[in-house]
């Protein structure tokens, strides 16, 4: 990995051949290396993932917008993932099913004091509220 001023280089090898080249915006400073190192980390996990199908600046964008700065329109996911699913799920198994986890996840993203910060805060959160629904 080589370094300038204003971000870092990481160059992806298989088979003594580079698959990837990427630049991703991290100064090359000892306090940037744990999130640059996370972003890597990330990556690389979408890389595996996919099987080694994607490209690697694919999964550098994956990264990047699985990232805890990236805002997510919640509504706009869930009706995304609705039409990917739509021929694959009956709509009476998406009412019943997904339908209450996702109105969960829009109730508690919605309350900006208590929104979740990541997806295991998230799926905690609706472990708990799908418990007391269901008591």
């Amino acid at each position: 990995m080589a370094g300038r001023k204003e971000s870092l280089r990481v160059k992806v090898w298989k088979n003594k051949k580079v698959i990837g080249d990427v630049s991703i915006p991290y100064k090359w400073e000892e306090q940037y290396w744990p999130v640059a190192l996370m972003r890597i980390s990330a990556a690389a996990k979408a890389f595996e993932e996919s099987n080694q199908r994607l490209e690697i600046k694919a999964c550098f964008n994956i990264a990047h917008t699985v990232s805890s700065k990236t805002e997510i329109n919640w509504e706009e996911a869930i009706e995304a993932y609705r039409e990917f699913k739509n021929d694959r799920i009956k709509d009476s198994t998406w009412r019943s099913k997904y339908h209450p986890v996702f109105k969960n996840v829009i109730k508690a993203t919605r309350n900006t004091s208590k929104a979740p910060l990541n997806g295991s805060s998230l799926a905690r959160l609706q472990l708990i509220n799908g418990n007391k629904e269901h008591q």
